[in-house]
């Protein structure tokens, strides 16, 4: 494996946040309130009321929530910013 392609795969590694607690610590939540957004957003996609321009990049792997850390800074600040 060349050095490229190793420091793409730790620059991916280091994008991925792995569970409410790191990703609330991104966002500055609690992980309550992390499990809280992501609930919602569930809902609102079952309900079809979901607005795709206010949804967090926020995703379940098993029981694990995951999110990418660039996604969820570029989605947090178009929302917190309206």
């Amino acid at each position: 494996m060349s050095d490229q392609t190793t420091a793409s795969e730790d620059r991916v590694a280091d994008d991925i946040l792995r569970g409410a607690i790191e990703i609330g610590g991104e966002l500055k939540l609690s992980p309550a309130a992390v499990y809280y957004i992501y609930a919602k957003q569930e809902r609102e996609k079952r309900e079809g009321t979901a607005r795709a321009e206010e949804q967090y990049p926020i995703s379940k792997w098993g029981k694990l929530l995951v999110a990418s850390r660039r996604a969820l800074r570029r989605v947090h600040r178009r929302i917190t910013a309206s």
